[in-house]
């Protein structure tokens, strides 16, 4: 019976790990820029910087491919505001294959489209040694990660019957300001660091920043009732019962988006109602998105066209 126990625990563990190529067995580094592996590939590592992100995780996928066994792990990162719960909330990664497409509907425009692209990147991590492959694969969504290493350009070559072939990964981004193909950061990892709180983020609670917070919120709340009782009971019935003309905001909105996407440096393509919702088409950097406003909402969606 203890056996069968010992045998229940351990499936679950074996289980849990993910299935990729072993550092190490599988393949090795012949030198600083030289990988090998047991398959008869040999890649050639070309450095273009050094490079540190960190953040916490927000989509992770592992793989196993004879062409790249040392790529063991998509990892998207996001950082500063957008890992507050009011703005993180409204956000959905899904990690496709080698790459990370997001989702994101938000109240307000506090947090433009380029903050966004610029506070989240997809990163290839290459393990440097075996410590960092044991680190690696134990990656998960919602840890806080801080990566150092270098971004590089592989390049690889496999000869076998006199037939040569030849593969390339790369080269790596080097700006957080670029998007789709080509657009991940690869990284040959020196050190990760699990981080059990981003500082900037979670703050030590101020009770009396908070007793402040209420104070506002409870003043402001009687403001408004205060203004809604003295309409109702002060402003004249004739006020009250003349008939509301009808005009429609629609327009208006409309103007000051698109005047909030021009001064964002959008170009407005087209728009268009269909009630309650406001489509506006707008370009950058020779990329097209279809914007979405719930005019009962106020939520704002954002769709990649091409």
């Amino acid at each position: 019976m203890k056996k069968w126990i010992f045998l229940l625990i351990l499936i679950p563990c074996v289980l849990a790990s993910p299935n990729v190529y072993k550092f190490g067995e599988d393949y090795w580094f012949e030198n600083e820029n030289t990988i090998k592996t047991d398959m008869g590939w040999v890649y050639n590592i070309e450095e273009l910087m050094d490079y540190t992100v960190e953040g916490e995780v927000m989509g992770v996928r592992f793989y196993k491919e004879d062409k790249a066994p040392f790529g063991l792990v998509d990892a998207a990162l996001a950082w500063g505001d957008i890992l507050k719960p009011e703005i993180k909330k409204n956000l959905e990664v899904t990690m496709e294959y080698r790459y990370c497409s997001y989702y994101y509907t938000y109240e307000n425009s506090e947090i433009s489209l380029y903050y966004l692209k610029t506070h989240m990147s997809n990163n290839h991590l290459i393990p440097g040694s075996e410590d960092i492959f044991n680190k690696i694969i134990k990656i998960k969504k919602g840890d806080y990660i801080k990566i150092s290493g270098t971004l590089i350009y592989i390049k690889g070559e496999k000869r076998e019957n006199n037939k040569i072939e030849r593969m390339e990964w790369g080269p790596s981004s080097t700006t957080l300001e670029d998007e789709g193909d080509k657009a991940c950061e690869i990284i040959l990892v020196e050190t990760l660091e699990f981080v059990t709180q981003e500082p900037s983020v979670s703050e030590t609670p101020d009770p009396l920043k908070n007793f402040e917070e209420f104070y506002k919120n409870v003043w402001k709340s009687f403001v408004i009732i205060f203004i809604v009782v003295f309409l109702i009971l002060y402003v004249p019935s004739k006020l009250l019962s003349r008939k509301k003309e009808k005009v429609s905001p629609r327009y208006d909105i409309a103007a000051n988006m698109i005047e909030y996407y021009t001064r964002k440096g959008y170009r407005v393509l087209k728009y268009n109602f269909n009630d309650p919702f406001l489509k506006i088409a707008i370009s950058k950097n020779e990329k097209i998105y279809l914007a979405t406003i719930d005019l009962k909402t106020g939520k704002i969606s954002y769709r990649l066209i091409r």
